[in-house]
């Protein structure tokens, strides 16, 4: 799962630690394969990043722990015109191809 998954904050900075309304640091495996994430468009560009992979860990990394890894994903992104996501959350899960 990838653990830091966000766009630009509305104002300032912010760590890619800290999860927010811009998502970030969120560590949940809710989002897997075939999860559908929304996240707020907050400046031109919106700035996404991500990064972090584990290959196993608990809901938000409870233990302190994850099992980090080195890899790559492919991702498709979308931007939705109708869509105003103020927060950042999982809104449909596919079936996994």
């Amino acid at each position: 799962m990838i653990g830091v998954i966000g766009t630009a904050p509305a104002e300032g900075t912010i760590s890619c630690g800290t999860p927010d309304a811009h998502g970030g640091n969120m560590d949940t495996k809710i989002i897997t394969e075939g999860t559908t994430l929304l996240l707020p468009v907050n400046v031109p560009g919106a700035l996404l990043a991500m990064g972090d992979l584990h290959a196993g860990m608990g809901d938000g990394e409870v233990g302190i722990s994850g099992l980090e890894i080195k890899g790559c994903w492919p991702w498709v992104i979308y931007t939705l015109a109708w869509a105003t996501a103020r927060w950042a959350f999982p809104a449909w899960k596919s079936k996994a191809r």
